[in-house]
């Protein structure tokens, strides 16, 4: 009796360490994703600041075209303090984003970990 009660109880230990793997896989999985729509996010703010650069270039050549008189320094100082503030811009937001998405992977973490606390392992 006891033997069928100790099988019993083993059985569901076990059916509950299967949905916990199946679980975790499935939290692996969306982690997985989210970090690809980082990486894509990266890379396009990556390619938006080049374009960003381009057309400064291009409005630096049309505004030297109408007005020849404005040296050509002041224009790139302008341009580099311009793109200066932007990397800025977009390094806090890269920084608060990976903060946030740090925080929000705790959270699963500390519930393993109190499944982890709660298990009995004199029952087992």
């Amino acid at each position: 009796n006891t033997l069928m009660e100790t099988c019993t109880t083993l059985s569901q230990k076990v059916n509950l360490l299967e949905q916990d793997k199946i679980a975790q896989a499935l939290e692996i999985f969306k982690l997985k994703q989210r970090v690809k729509k980082l990486e894509q996010k990266r890379r396009s703010k990556s390619s938006s600041l080049k374009r960003l650069r381009k057309g400064r270039n291009d409005d630096d050549s049309a505004a030297k075209e109408v007005s020849a008189v404005e040296p050509t320094v002041f224009d790139d100082e302008e341009m580099a303090k311009r793109l200066h503030e932007v990397e800025v811009e977009q390094a806090a937001a890269i920084e608060k984003q990976e903060k946030d998405d740090l925080e929000k992977a705790k959270v699963p973490q500390q519930q393993y970990a109190d499944k982890e606390e709660n298990i009995d392992w004199n029952v087992v």
